[in-house]
């Protein structure tokens, strides 16, 4: 392995004394990944964009988002919307969907605590930030109204609730309960970079107060152009990023067949339906981007853009 030796074995090998690295070589062509610039992970963003209006009559121009990464650099973002009912809206995005769910029923999956124990959690939190305590009492009161009117009144309705709606989203097995898949949509697509239920409510209350404080006038919106912001995403982890939704697709494809399938498989079986799912195209992939710079992906790996992620290097 290249990896193990010194620099001294290396140019034996046949390898550049001087060569910094950094691009690769495609059909004898240099090409160089660029740095892209995305949101600031973890940090809430509150934004005011009339953008957001042109969803929907009903949406207003104010909005929170958060992107949230998790060990493995898989990221995904997550927005609470504030309606012109006063209403709040949740919007995810999944393979290039969109979904908006209210959020007094996420709210509710992640609470173990009564409506009312709820509702003082929430109004402590708000009244510490110094929003009005007559817009909060509305607004809470129509995140309950809008639960009851679903008859959700408890965690595993809400959860049940979520289970229905999202299972043919998770392709999960009818065998499981509506509750357990609600409870995977929670660990999968509602603030991924924390593992417990409460740390995930007390972000979304934290994301609830800055709108709210925003909708009243009294935080400005952020400025998303600023570098406080932004960071840096390097060509090694968006290459990765590639890499592990391609096996991800290919180890779905695997699991998909053996549960339509009954009986026992030998490693022989399985080796083949690995081949056949598609994992050995993860190097033409590669390949196509990098000669291209145009990224082919069912969920967009969480990027505003599908092209110019390549240039030709330039001596």
């Amino acid at each position: 392995s290249l990896a193990l030796l010194s620099p001294a074995q290396l140019v034996a090998r046949g390898e550049e004394a001087h060569e910094a690295g950094g691009y690769f070589i495609i059909n004898g062509i240099e090409r160089m990944i660029r740095m892209i610039i995305q949101q600031r992970r973890h940090h809430i963003l509150g934004l005011c964009r009339r953008a957001f209006t042109k969803r929907s009559p009903l949406f207003s121009e104010f909005a929170t988002v958060i992107r949230c990464v998790t060990e493995d650099e898989h990221s995904s973002i997550v927005r609470l919307h504030y309606m012109r009912t006063g209403a709040l809206r949740l919007a995810l995005q999944h393979r290039r969907q969109e979904f908006f769910i209210p959020a007094g029923i996420v709210l509710r999956a992640l609470a173990v605590c009564s409506d009312a124990e709820m509702y003082r959690q929430v109004c402590l939190h708000l009244r510490s930030a110094g929003t009005d305590e007559t817009f909060i009492e509305d607004r809470l009161a129509l995140l309950q109204r809008e639960c009851h009117e679903l008859q959700i009144r408890t965690q595993m309705c809400a959860l049940s609730y979520l289970g229905q709606h999202f299972r043919t989203l998770l392709d999960l097995s009818s065998d499981e309960s509506d509750i357990s898949v609600g409870e995977r949509f929670l660990e999968d697509f509602i603030y991924v970079h924390l593992q417990h239920n409460g740390d995930k409510l007390s972000l979304l209350i934290l994301m609830l107060s800055k709108l709210l404080s925003i909708v009243t006038g009294r935080c400005s919106p952020d400025d998303p152009d600023s570098l406080v912001n932004q960071e840096v995403l390097v060509p090694g982890l968006l290459l990765q990023a590639m890499i592990r939704e391609k096996v991800r697709i290919a180890f779905q494809k695997v699991v998909t067949h053996l549960r339509r399938t009954q009986g026992s498989w030998s490693e022989e079986t399985i080796s083949h339906l690995i081949n056949e799912s598609g994992s050995s195209d993860v190097g033409k992939v590669v390949e196509y981007f990098l000669a291209t710079g145009n990224l082919v992906s069912p969920t967009g790996l969480g990027l505003s853009q599908t092209s110019g992620f390549t240039i030709v290097a330039e001596k």
